[in-house]
C-alpha cells in the first residue's frame, strides 16, 4: 500500500450543505490489535488526496481514510491512518485482512449516504451532488430510491430518461418491449431478427463443437498406429453435419498431402444439399494439385451446380491468372447461358506482375574537360582528375560505378488468351470464334433476338 505525502491534514471550510467527513469504523477494537486509536480529532478537515485508502481488519472491521505511515520492518509493525475528520488511528499490521483503494468522492458519498435522511428532497440534494461529482451509477441508485418514495417524481423520470406513455412512465427498454423489439447487447432488434442471432449463435456453438473432435481425428489419420487410422476414418466418412465444414476444411482441406485432401473432397460428398459447393468451389479454383480439383470439380452436385455459379463468375474477374483460367474450366463443365457474357468478357484478361529489373538509376560520374563534376556526388578518382588537370582528356570522361548492377522491383502488366475460355464457351455454344469477343457478343445478340437456343446438351 502507498505511503502518502500528507504531512498533516489539511484544514478546510465546507459551505455545502452536504460537508462529509469520512470515518473510520471497525466492528471492533480488540486489546493488542489496535494499538493506538483516535490520537486527535478535528471537524471538518479533510487531506488534499484523489485517493482513499480502505482497511479491512481480520475481526471484520473495516477503517476507512488515507495511510499515511507504514512501517517497513519486522520492529515496526504500525499503519497509521488519517480519516476526513482528522482523526488518527494506529495498527498493528497482524491485524490487517487487507487493503484497498477508492477514490476520496466515493468515500465522501458513503458518509453522506450514511447521514442523508430518506426524503425525497434529501435523496435529490444527494443525487444532484452525485451528478456533480461525476458518481452517475450511484447518483442512478438514488434516483430510484427516490422514486420509491415517490413514483411520480417528475425530475427523477426525466434524469433516468424514462418516458411517459399513456399517462405511465416507463423506462426506454419497456417502451421498446410494449413495441415489440427485443434488447440485444445496446441495441433494440425485432424478434425476427433475434431469431435469426439466435439460430445463428446456435449454429456457431455447433461449428465450434465440431473443431477438437475433427483435429483429433485428423491427429489419428497422419499417425502410426493402424487401428486408430482406422478409426479415424471411419468416423470421418459418417460426417453429414454441415457444420463440420469449417472444421474439416482447417484441418483436411489444408493437408500438405493431396491424398488427405482428396478425402476431404469425399466427406464433403456426402453433406446435404447444396452445403458442400462453396468449399468443393475453393479447391477447384485455388488447389495446387491437378488431381484435387478435378475431383472436387466432379463432386459438384449437378443439382445444385448453379449454387456454383456466383464463385466461378468471380474467379474470372480474379487477380491471378491461373484462377481466371480454373474458373472457366468449372463454368465450361457445368454452366449455363447465364454465364456465357462473363466467359465472353474473360477471353482476354490483364494481370500485373511483380518483376525484377535492372535499375538504371545507378549513379555514373561526368566530368567535364575543366575538371569540374557532372554528377554522383563524390571526388574525382586520383588517376582521372591528373589525366583531366593536364589535358590527356580533352573531351570529359564518363566513371561507372564498379560492382554488381543494382535490381530493383517494378510492376508490370500482361494480357493473357485464355484457351480454358474458349474452350468453355465452345462447349455451351458449340460455336467457336476464338478469341474474336465482338464476334461473340454478335453471335449471342443475333441467338437472344430470335430466341433461339443457345447452350447445346453436354452428355
Amino acid at each position: 500500500m502507498r505511503k502518502s505525502n500528507v504531512e498533516s491534514p489539511v484544514t478546510k471550510t465546507r459551505t455545502n450543505r452536504f460537508s462529509p467527513s469520512i470515518c473510520c469504523h471497525a466492528s471492533s477494537f480488540r486489546c493488542g490489535v489496535v494499538l493506538a486509536v483516535i490520537l486527535a480529532v478535528s471537524p471538518d478537515v479533510q487531506p488534499h488526496v484523489a485517493f482513499g485508502d480502505v482497511v479491512r481488519l481480520k475481526d471484520a472491521g473495516e477503517v476507512r481514510g488515507v495511510i499515511v505511515e507504514k512501517g517497513r520492518n519486522r520492529i515496526d509493525r504500525r499503519v497509521v491512518i488519517t480519516t476526513m475528520t482528522d482523526g488518527v488511528v494506529e495498527l498493528d499490521q497482524d491485524a490487517i485482512d487487507s487493503l484497498s483503494q477508492r477514490p476520496f468522492k466515493v468515500e465522501e458519498f458513503l458518509t453522506l449516504e450514511r447521514r442523508t435522511p430518506n426524503t425525497v428532497p434529501d435523496r435529490w440534494a444527494l443525487a444532484e451532488w452525485c451528478l456533480e461529482q461525476g458518481l452517475m451509477s450511484r447518483r442512478m441508485h438514488q434516483l430510484e430510491r427516490i422514486l420509491e418514495l415517490d413514483p411520480d417524481h417528475e425530475p427523477s423520470h426525466n434524469a433516468l430518461k424514462h418516458v411517459r406513455v399513456d399517462g405511465e412512465w416507463m423506462t426506454r427498454e419497456q417502451q421498446m418491449e410494449q413495441q415489440g423489439y427485443v434488447k440485444h447487447g445496446r441495441k433494440f432488434i425485432t424478434q425476427q431478427e433475434f431469431e435469426i442471432i439466435q439460430k445463428q449463435d446456435e449454429l456457431t456453438q455447433e461449428v465450434q463443437a465440431w473443431n477438437p473432435k475433427v483435429k483429433l481425428w485428423h491427429t489419428w489419420l497422419n499417425g502410426s498406429k493402424p487401428e486408430r487410422r482406422e478409426t479415424a476414418y471411419e468416423e470421418l466418412k459418417q460426417i453429414d453435419d454441415p457444420a463440420a465444414i469449417p472444421a474439416l476444411s482447417r484441418y483436411l482441406g489444408k493437408d500438405p498431402q493431396p491424398p488427405m485432401r482428396e478425402f476431404y473432397v469425399d466427406v464433403l460428398e456426402q453433406m446435404p444439399e447444396a452445403s458442400a459447393v462453396p468449399p468443393l468451389v475453393s479447391l477447384v479454383l485455388f488447389d495446387e494439385s491437378d488431381a484435387v480439383w478435378k475431383t472436387a470439380l466432379k463432386a459438384i452436385p449437378p443439382a445444385y451446380a448453379s449454387k456454383s455459379y456466383p464463385i466461378f463468375l468471380r474467379g474470372l474477374r480474379h487477380q491471378a491468372n491461373i484462377v481466371v483460367r480454373r474458373a472457366a474450366v468449372g463454368l465450361g463443365s457445368i454452366g449455363d447461358e447465364t454465364v456465357i457474357d462473363p466467359l465472353i468478357a474473360a477471353l482476354q484478361t490483364t494481370h500485373q506482375y511483380e518483376v525484377q529489373v535492372v535499375d538504371t538509376s545507378t549513379p555514373n560520374y561526368s566530368f567535364r574537360t575543366d575538371g569540374g563534376f557532372g554528377g554522383g556526388g563524390s571526388m574525382l578518382p586520383p588517376n582521372v582528375e591528373l589525366m583531366m588537370r593536364t589535358g590527356q582528356l580533352p573531351y570529359g570522361a564518363n566513371v561507372f560505378v564498379p560492382g554488381r548492377p543494382r535490381l530493383k522491383w517494378i510492376t508490370v502488366e500482361k494480357i493473357h488468351d485464355n484457351a480454358e475460355v474458349v474452350e468453355a464457351l465452345n462447349k455451351l455454344t458449340g460455336e467457336n470464334f476464338g478469341y474474336d469477343a465482338a464476334a461473340w457478343k454478335y453471335w449471342l445478340s443475333r441467338q437472344k433476338s430470335v430466341g433461339a437456343s443457345i447452350t447445346t446438351a453436354r452428355p
